[in-house]
């Protein structure tokens, strides 16, 4: 069996704390919301809660759900469309933030690196040729 590194065990940790926080604070703010709401949301933590990962699904369902929408509006109009627009936007930037807290950044080229102050990245500017002179 595969133990895991120190990284994931952090990040296990700081996932634990954060749905431990959020309990307290829901059962505060929970009625805020109508029964029905707050009858879901007490399933799904009762049932665990949710991971970052359930909530990639549940940003990529609403983005789906968004396009869907919008392509069976008939005649949707310029103001529903640029807000439509506007709102997948915001959620593929939210899908986009879940995957980088997950850790899934694209593999090990995609992975941003620290240059160290005084490395320059680019090359100097190439001067040309001095063949006109």
């Amino acid at each position: 069996m595969a133990t895991r590194g120190p990284r994931r065990d952090a990040q296990k940790k700081i996932q634990q704390d954060a749905t431990a926080s959020t309990g307290r604070a829901w059962s505060r703010l929970r009625l805020m919301y109508s029964r029905k709401v707050r009858n879901k949301v007490d399933q799904i933590e009762t049932a665990g809660g949710l991971s970052l990962r359930d909530l990639v699904a549940l940003e990529l369902a609403e983005l789906l759900s968004m396009k869907e929408q919008l392509s069976s509006v008939e005649d949707p109009g310029d103001r529903l469309i640029e807000r439509m627009e506007s709102l997948a936007l915001q959620s593929r930037k939210n899908l986009r933030s879940l995957v980088e807290a997950i850790g899934d950044g694209g593999g090990l080229a995609a992975q941003p690196v620290r240059v160290p102050e005084g490395l320059r990245i680019l090359p100097a500017p190439d001067a040309g040729d001095d063949l006109l002179d």
